[in-house]
Order: structure tokens, then C-alpha cells, then sequence
């Protein structure tokens, strides 16, 4: 079997490196350490894809914790390298919950590989941390030191017709929103093609969003992701650092479409 690592699928990649291990007691481990590096590593192409990550809602290093009902997630949730999940039930999850296994942690790498191109996405229109109010066009915005949306206030996504318009916003610091934010995804904005990248891999910012959100993205976080209750999210929520861990109060919560 003849594998290129640069064209290659993801899960294609994973049967080929097992098969390389085959003869060893170790094939499970050491293929999802070899395939893990590959991710980790792969050049960046863009418009972005979460490729293995792409069924996750919630993704943490350092774990997961639910404080309060009713709370639905659609979609995949995980930990990994040796995080807890407390306060969810399967009950409570259409789809996998993946305690520090191998799908997981997969799925870790990929994600990280994916932030990683999401904040290293260039050029980028500088624009300053008051988001409520401002509709943006797609394209990849960076901000210096924190970013907020005040409380009742609407950030508006313009996809323009296209169906591919990606938006990427490169947060430095924290980012916090109010009560009763809405990310609102207009003309073919599609909430899988929305990266808020939060931090990078030398600064450590959380994000805090308030009471009953309307939120749509992907969230790339180099630090915590705390959100208040009742909140609506779609897309994949990702902490990068080992400690890190997302926190929510209930919910409805979509990995949503794909990308």
C-alpha cells in the first residue's frame, strides 16, 4: 500500500499507519502518536477545514464541566490528554462522548493543527476589540488585546452569496460577550466557516460569553471557555492548552455543518 501524506485522507492515513505497526503489541498507540504528529504538522491550505475534528461540539485538554439543565448537545464532545467530564450525560448528547481514547486525541491534533493556520492566516485587516454593532464581510480580521460584544448587541457575518466566505478573527487577548449577544451569519454565511481564534500558543486569554447567546463559529481557544446559560452555539468549541477546560450552564449546542 502506497500512502502520500500530503493527499492523502485523514482516515486513510490512520488504516496505513496501523498497518505499519501491524506486527507490534503497540499498533494502536504508536499509529495514533505517528498519525497525531503528521496533523500536527500539515501545511495549512485555505479556505480551512476541522477535517477529524469536524464532528466535535466541545474539545478540552484539560476537561469539560456542565453546571446546569436543560442542556442538549448535537454532536461529538471529548477530552484528551487526561481530562473529566462532569455534568453530561449520554442522554444528554446525540452523538460520542470520548473520555481521553484515541478518537479523540486524534481529533485534538487535527484541531490544533487547524487553530494554528486559523491565527496564522495573513493578511489581515487590523480592527479594533468593539465588536457589537459591526457587520463584517468575509475575510481574516486581527485584534489587539482584548474583544468584546456589549450586552443586547449583534455582530453580523456577510457571506455575500458565497457559500465558502470564511471569516477568521485573530483575538490577542480575552474575549467576552455580553447577555443576549448574537453572531448572526447573513447571505450564505455558514457558522463552520467562522474561526474566532482566542490567544495564541504564548498567551493564555479566555472566552466568556454571556447569558442566553445566539453563537455561531468555531472557537479556537488558548486558554478557557466559560459560557453563561441557556446559550445557543453552532460549531466546535476547542481549548488548546493541556489545563484549560470549557465550562457551559446548559444549552443547545450543534457542531453543526460541515465545511
Amino acid at each position: 500500500m502506497k500512502c502520500n501524506l500530503f493527499t492523502t485522507s485523514e482516515a486513510t492515513l490512520l488504516a496505513f499507519i496501523a498497518a505499519q505497526f501491524a506486527s507490534t503489541v503497540l499498533a494502536a498507540p504508536l499509529a495514533d502518536l505517528a498519525l497525531n504528529n503528521i496533523f500536527e504538522r500539515q501545511a495549512c491550505s485555505y479556505p480551512l477545514s476541522l477535517g477529524a475534528a469536524k464532528g466535535f461540539m466541545l474539545l478540552a485538554k484539560g476537561g469539560i464541566t456542565n453546571t446546569a439543565v436543560p442542556l442538549s448537545i448535537t454532536g461529538d464532545i471529548g477530552v484528551t490528554p487526561a481530562g473529566t467530564i462532569t455534568g453530561i450525560t449520554a442522554a444528554q448528547v446525540t452523538g460520542t462522548i470520548n473520555t481521553n481514547n484515541a478518537l479523540a486525541s486524534t481529533a485534538a491534533a487535527v484541531a490544533a493543527n487547524r487553530c494554528a493556520c486559523a491565527l496564522s492566516k495573513s493578511p489581515c485587516v487590523t480592527k479594533s476589540g468593539a465588536l457589537g454593532g459591526v457587520t463584517f464581510a468575509a475575510g481574516t480580521y486581527c485584534i489587539t488585546g482584548a474583544a468584546s460584544a456589549a450586552a443586547n448587541t449583534m455582530v453580523t457575518l456577510d457571506g455575500a452569496g458565497n457559500a465558502n466566505a470564511q471569516f477568521i478573527f485573530q483575538i490577542s487577548g480575552s474575549f467576552t460577550t455580553g447577555a443576549n449577544v448574537e453572531i448572526k451569519l447573513i447571505n450564505g454565511a455558514k457558522a463552520c466557516n467562522v474561526y474566532w481564534v482566542v490567544g495564541t500558543s504564548s498567551i493564555n486569554a479566555a472566552t466568556t460569553l454571556g447569558a442566553t447567546n445566539i453563537f455561531n463559529g468555531n472557537i479556537c481557544d488558548y486558554g478557557a471557555i466559560t459560557a453563561g446559560i441557556s446559550l445557543v452555539a453552532k460549531g466546535s468549541w476547542f481549548t488548546l492548552p493541556t489545563a484549560d477546560i470549557i465550562t457551559i450552564a446548559g444549552g443547545t449546542f450543534n457542531a453543526g455543518s460541515t465545511c
